[in-house]
């Protein structure tokens, strides 16, 4: 059942040979109410103009550094005994856009680099590779294509992090293809996507039997019955295969899975943009002793400009994450998000966010409700130079004992640019 591994690797370098990027599965294209969102307008007297690099000036170079101090109330996201922490966090960016009239293509490359006053142990250092890009065929469609390598570190507050004297680090890749035709009415997507995730040994903890290879195979077709108003099926494919074909608690965790959805999406005179759907998941264990994770899936994102300063959205999503915990066989994850973005100035934004996540772990009596709100403006101070502050409150009940807890966060940053 499991794909081959010659099968795998054949598909990564399929898709990193064809490069150009589809910055994420299904990712939906330019629609008007989202790219006149506060959050995503343009804003040119404040933006920086880059410096001129490349082939006869064709391409646009961005460096950027941030400094940004941090304080936690609760560091290890513990229920008792919490411990805070001040942080201080260093992180370089650069990035390369083309300056084209078709086609597109964007490399980045950035850090951050984590310094913590109190507890030196819990240092980390994080670093990120992403190119991505674009090219138009005409005016029926496009493809496109990603690679993002990266480097990061477990949260404290994952299901799935032990409690070792230092964090988890663990490596991440992503190829993505992805094409869209759409000749009149008619709608037709298909995305390919390939993870692969490396854990790092931890102390006396073995995490070999968490790496594993992802692949994901999504499409969709759909018609517009009138303008900005389209109705789709949506269908995926995936199969999750372990290095480790047996884990250290005896569970042979490889899967496959499938998706089927069906939905509407509205894009009506740049104010109002709506996109859900619904339909059915299964994932299916190569272990007999792992129960199906299976039932009924749902995405969605609203956006809603009421007035030029201010924008409201929502995003709902159901999905199958994985997990090494013994006895469970995954993880079926709700999503629910709020979101209000207000510009009080053309250079001074605030937003606000409320999220609930509901993570279900299939096969053991444990449930966590997780709700989190955060606070923050940005003062753009000039098209080079930034600031702003960030507020973040994150309440977790667990049916697991000990694993219910609150952490109050409070962040500040500066940031330069070219």
């Amino acid at each position: 059942m499991v794909a081959p591994k010659r099968m795998i690797c054949a598909a990564l370098f399929v898709v990193c040979v064809v490069g150009i990027d589809v910055g994420g599965v299904m990712a939906a294209w330019a629609q008007t109410a989202l790219e006149d969102s506060v959050a995503r307008r343009p804003r040119p007297d404040f933006e920086p103009i880059g410096i001129v690099a490349g082939p006869a000036g064709s391409f646009l170079l961005f460096p950027a550094l941030e400094l940004q101090t941090r304080y936690t109330d609760n560091l290890f996201a513990t229920d008792s005994g919490t411990i805070s922490d001040e942080i201080f966090i260093i992180k370089p960016e650069i990035k390369l856009r083309s300056d084209w009239d078709n086609h597109a293509l964007n490399l980045a490359i950035g850090a951050r680099n984590a310094h913590h006053v109190k507890n030196p142990n819990e240092d980390w250092t994080d670093a990120n590779f992403n190119a991505d890009g674009r090219y138009d065929i005409a005016d029926l469609g496009r493809l496109r294509a990603a690679l993002t390598l990266e480097q990061r570190h477990e949260a404290r507050s994952s299901p799935d992090d032990p409690g070792n004297p230092n964090p988890t680090i663990f490596y991440r890749g992503v190829a993505e293809l992805g094409g869209e035709y759409n000749p009149d009415a008619l709608l037709l997507r298909l995305a390919v996507k390939v993870q692969r995730h490396d854990f790092r040994d931890n102390g006396s903890t073995n995490n070999d039997d968490r790496d594993r290879t992802i692949v994901e195979v999504r499409g969709r077709t759909g018609y517009e019955f009138t303008p900005g108003t389209t109705a789709f099926v949506e269908g995926a494919l995936d199969n999750r295969d372990f290095d480790q074909k047996i884990d250290d608690a005896g569970f042979k965790r490889s899967s496959d899975g499938y998706e089927v959805l069906t939905g509407m999406t509205l894009d009506l005179s740049g104010v109002t943009f709506a996109e859900l759907a619904a339909g059915y998941r299964r994932q299916r264990f190569d272990d007999p002793l792992l129960s199906d994770v299976q039932g009924v899936s749902f995405a969605g994102r609203l956006l809603w400009n009421p007035t030029d300063l201010l924008s409201l959205s929502a995003r709902l999503r159901r999905l199958v994450k994985e997990t090494t915990l013994s006895g469970a066989s995954g993880v079926f994850t709700s999503v629910f998000s709020l979101k209000a973005d207000y510009e009080a100035a053309d250079n001074l934004l605030f937003d606000a966010k409320v999220t609930l996540t509901v993570q279900d772990f299939d096969g053991i009596q444990r449930q966590d409700d997780s709700l989190s709100f955060e606070f923050g403006g940005k003062y753009l101070i000039g098209p080079n130079l930034y600031a702003g502050a960030r507020y973040s409150l994150e309440n977790r009940a667990s049916d697991a004992i000990g694993s219910d807890f609150t952490e109050n966060r409070i962040r500040v940053f500066f940031g330069a640019r070219l």
